[in-house]
């Protein structure tokens, strides 16, 4: 019975705990090296390849081996020495796309399309627009609404989204903020350089207090209700609107120049319709 002979124990920690989440994964990363005789585990990364393994896995173990994996066939093929930050990024898209994607659909069944929506906006004002990797969602608002908190839990169980804290602060606003991360394989593109390149916020960085001092200027992300979620469910639905083309494929990549009918420039045009974008950061 919980809570006599037997306790439960939370191995799933927030990525705020970076540098934790970190030491953990190498401890698992070098037991498996050593288990199949491989003397030099760190031999098979070079520059912040562990570390941006670690981030693209989310702190799930499975995904970073997953992750990893890919990024050590990219790597032989390419006949590259070690798996650095590039290749991860390449690898992280892989497999969400992959593993991650379809997972989403299997678990979501019939409320797949409302997620996938509520998805497509988020990397739209994030990625797109704010050209980031982290944000905000006001608690109160999110709390207020059970049906809408599952729709994003589901996100954060697909792993394509990830926690970083459940309680933090807006430097430009009051209230409660729980602070994400979208996920490596979403915004890791190659073509995304210049004017185009993601900021990676370095959130775990901690100041003289202890505080996650990078996170407190992230985007806050805009909620929207879950009948407009629904209604542009149903509307692109019935357009034939393959959203997930712009979710995985990168909106306006290099030599995308046209809003051909199934591309990514194409689905973000016609969404706009049913689902206008909104910022209330200011």
């Amino acid at each position: 019975i919980l809570g006599h002979e037997i306790q439960s124990i939370n191995l799933e920690l927030p990525l705020g705990e970076f540098e934790s989440i970190t030491r953990f994964l190498r401890s698992i990363w070098d037991a498996v090296c050593d288990e199949i005789g491989i003397e030099s585990p760190d031999d098979f990364f070079i520059g912040e390849g562990f570390s941006q393994a670690v981030l693209a896995s989310g702190g799930v173990p499975r995904d970073f081996f997953g992750v990893v994996k890919e990024g050590l066939l990219i790597s032989h093929e390419r006949s590259e020495r070690g798996v650095g930050k590039r290749r991860i990024n390449e690898a992280a898209r892989i497999y969400a796309e992959g593993t991650k994607y379809p997972e989403l659909a299997i678990d979501m069944a019939r409320d797949a399309r409302i997620v996938e929506v509520l998805l497509f906006d988020i990397i739209r004002f994030v990625r797109d627009t704010r050209k980031t990797n982290c944000f905000h969602i006001n608690l109160d608002i999110l709390e207020s609404d059970h049906e809408l908190r599952n729709l994003l839990d589901a996100l954060v169980d697909s792993r394509l989204l990830h926690l970083i804290s459940d309680n933090t602060s807006s430097s430009r606003r009051t209230g409660r903020y729980a602070a994400y991360l979208l996920d490596v394989g979403l915004y890791g593109h190659p073509e995304r350089r210049k004017e185009r390149a993601i900021n990676e916020v370095r959130f775990w960085e901690r100041d003289a207090q202890g505080r996650l001092k990078n996170l407190s200027r992230a985007v806050i992300y805009p909620l929207r209700s879950v009948e407009e979620l629904k209604e542009t469910a149903k509307r692109s639905q019935e357009q034939g609107l393959n959203v997930r083309a712009y979710i995985l494929e990168d909106e306006g990549s290099e030599g995308e120049s046209t809003a051909s009918p199934g591309s990514s420039r194409h689905v973000k045009d016609n969404m706009q319709q049913f689902l206008p974008f909104q910022d209330h950061d200011t």
